[in-house]
């Protein structure tokens, strides 16, 4: 190497070490770890396998250095790259809010990033940790301003808009976020969020007043699958989100323990009482389905009477639905449909099989219900349903009635159907069908006799929707005992995996909005 060549090399490392220790500058950084927070390459190693990082783009800025007397801070306002996540290939973007404030985003560069994501089939995982406003400045191969003069002239976002949930999308929200940082938020699989931190579209209200409070709306409101104390647990559901799907659309399932025993639960049972106006919690039942310990759910705050998350049966990643009678008896509003479709769509997007566990009523009718778009959302969960491609086995615990059975056995599309001995099933819960069937003769009576004209017909109306009466013309494909459930299940669940052949094709469910 020449002596030339070896100034040209150590200028080059001189630099990359400054771009990559000093960042947006010595007393953004500071400041930054003086809030308590973290810097965004400090997220990156305390996120990834120790060692995997390798950056791209560490010398992009927002200005092209071709014209300008200085490039002005490196980066872009994202630090990207690829590494590894528990030995899984990855790709990782993250805010870089020490570069200026607010934060500025090359939208260029995490659309390179993604591409990249994109191209080699690994999962795509972004920081949001900044206020960013849109980059309308010029950077290297791109024509711009540094005013708003030309906004418009380039397409919004585009990089997840079209993606069709080819690779999975994570979005962590460890700062306060608004902007274009907000954007992957809104598109992203599984979204968490750090407490006390603001995700919003603006970083101020419409009449210009000061930034609003850090609060929880979003989770509240159902945007946020998982909401964590520090971003220490943001790292971790994050690597078990991912545990449960493939690296992309189409791709092998992840697959673990398969020598976990499929054996009979003489236990189970007695989780759920006989008498069905009493509660019990559906989770403790979908725990001892599932593989020990392998449960995690999604959206644990939002429309608790229906229950969505991932766990395993035999080592085999499975998405869980189902009611829960803790809550309004697990009967169904507009908010458990919403919930219900983002989730059954991410499943079948990206192949993970669903087990589908029923005990409702039905759907709850009301005046509010009905301003929520009832109708709109109970037949966009039919819909989805009606859509599913991959493996579904649907198990009644203790009551399924009406439109409500329907649409959670998949109109009838589900791959297994089944029920426990003590399940009801039928158009109406037997105590309200008799009531609207028998009506007429309810009103010739006399006051005294018509609560136990009405209990009569409600017994009656009961024999007829044991699960023995539907067996019997398939509207399920058979009995099972509770202590079975597992084994039933899961050794349905390998032998249809293994018999399958690879999609070919995109999900019809993979291309729907995250959110409705």
């Amino acid at each position: 190497m020449t002596s030339e060549e070896i100034r040209t090399v150590e200028r080059l490392r001189a630099l990359r070490t400054q771009v990559t220790t000093e960042m947006g500058g010595a007393a953004a950084v500071s400041a930054i770890n003086a809030a308590g927070r973290r810097t965004a390459r400090e997220h990156i190693a305390q996120f990834v396998d120790a060692g995997s990082f390798g950056e791209i783009g560490t010398f992009a800025t927002f200005v092209d250095k071709v014209t300008a007397p200085e490039p002005g801070p490196y980066g872009g306002g994202i630090i990207g790259g690829h590494a590894t996540l528990d030995g899984r290939a990855v790709t990782v973007a993250t805010d870089d809010d020490s570069v200026a404030t607010p934060a500025r985003r090359s939208t260029g560069k995490a659309a390179r990033l993604y591409q990249m994501a994109l191209q080699q089939r690994r999962p795509y995982i972004e920081i949001a940790n900044g206020d960013t406003v849109p980059d309308l400045a010029a950077r290297p191969g791109k024509t711009g301003t540094a005013n708003a003069r030309t906004f418009g002239a380039e397409p919004a976002f585009p990089y997840l808009l079209e993606r069709q949930r080819a690779i999975p999308v994570v979005c962590m929200v460890l700062g306060d976020t608004s902007g274009a940082s907000s954007f992957s938020a809104g598109l992203c699989d599984f979204l968490v969020q750090l407490e006390g931190t603001r995700l919003s579209l603006t970083r101020r209200t419409p009449d210009g007043a000061a930034d609003a409070p850090p609060d929880k709306a979003a989770n509240a409101s159902g945007e946020v699958d998982a909401l964590v104390a520090s971003p220490d647990e943001a790292y971790a559901v994050t690597k078990r989100f991912l545990s449960y799907l493939p690296s992309y659309a189409g791709g092998p399932l992840p697959v673990t323990d398969t020598d976990v025993p499929l054996d009979y639960d003489d236990q189970i049972a007695q989780l759920v009482p006989a008498r069905r106006s009493r509660a019990y919690d559906m989770k403790a039942v979908i725990r001892r389905i599932c593989d020990e310990g392998s449960f995690f759910e999604l959206k644990p705050s939002y429309a608790r009477n229906i229950v969505t998350g991932f766990g395993r049966l035999g080592g085999i990643p499975v998405g869980v639905l189902a009611n829960a009678p803790m809550r309004m008896a697990g009967g169904l509003t507009p908010e458990c449909c919403m919930k219900a479709v983002s989730f059954v769509a991410m499943c079948d997007g990206f192949g993970v099989p669903l087990l589908v566990l029923q005990d409702t009523p039905g759907f709850l009718v009301s005046a509010q219900a009905e301003r929520d778009r009832a109708i709109d959302r109970v037949m966009t969960l039919l819909q989805a349903m009606s859509l599913l491609t991959v493996p579904a086995v649907s198990v009644v615990i203790r009551k399924a009635f009406g439109l409500a059975f329907v649409i959670l056995d998949g109109n009838r599309a589900v791959d297994l159907s089944l029920a426990w001995p003590g399940a009801e099933i039928g158009f109406m819960d037997p105590p309200v069908a008799a009531n609207v069937l028998f009506e007429p003769q309810i009103k010739q009576l006399p006051e005294p006799e018509r609560a136990d004209f009405l209990k009569a017909k409600a017994a009656e109306l009961g024999v007829g929707f044991e699960p023995y009466g539907v067996a019997a013309n398939l509207t399920i494909d058979d009995i099972i005992e509770p202590g079975a459930t597992r084994s039933v299940v899961g050794r349905y669940l390998r032998t249809s995996l293994a018999e399958r052949p690879p999609r070919t094709a995109p999900s019809p469910l993979a291309s729907w909005p995250r959110w409705y």
